[in-house]
């Protein structure tokens, strides 16, 4: 490994820490690489000094100076358990709406994606069609319209596949977001 590749794992590993901090840790590391460099030793005899970059950034993490803080400020509260009501509640939530409701919008989402499949699979036959059907009928005014029309299928075909690739897209997120709201403690 090169220092370079250390160093970016090292900055991956610190990437909780805010982008002034990280920096501080990575610049005091590539000191110390530059001191015990100048004194003659190999990249691998320093990169094994170091330790590795996880080691490192674990260290970093753990000095109070580098403690990751919230927006407030302060260290963010552990994570506590639901309580016995919050399940109730939870489950009462999860039976009387997000199962029917939830079940009806992947319906939806389904069939949106049904239709982006279905444009898909238009628009293929209809290139197919145009290069097929002038040599199925030999040409002349019924092969161009013949070309025509398979082009006109494939162009509304793609249309309708970007269209509700999109639309299945954005509501597949949109309810994944909406779980995550109600299920995800903060």
């Amino acid at each position: 490994m090169t220092y370079k590749t250390w160093e970016r794992k090292l900055k991956k590993e610190l990437k909780t820490l805010p982008k002034t901090e990280r920096e501080r840790v990575v610049e005091y590391y590539r000191e110390m690489r530059d001191e015990m460099e100048s004194y003659g030793r190999s990249e691998q005899s320093v990169l094994s000094e170091l330790g590795s970059p996880e080691s490192c950034a674990r260290k970093a993490l753990s000095e109070s100076d580098y403690a990751v803080t919230g927006k407030d400020g302060n260290r963010p509260a552990p994570k506590r358990s639901y309580t016995f009501f919050e399940v109730i509640g939870l489950l009462l939530i999860t039976l009387l709406f997000v199962l029917p409701i939830g079940g009806a919008l992947v319906g939806v989402i389904a069939a949106f994606a049904g239709v982006c499949i279905a444009g898909a699979a238009t628009g293929i036959a209809g290139i197919v069609a145009a290069v097929a059907y002038p040599i199925y009928i030999g040409g002349g005014a019924a092969g161009i319209a013949g070309i025509g029309a398979g082009l006109a299928a494939a162009g509304v075909g793609f249309i309708l596949f970007v269209v509700f690739f999109l639309i299945t897209k954005y509501a597949a997120l949109v309810f994944l977001k909406v779980l995550k709201a109600i299920y995800i403690r903060r």
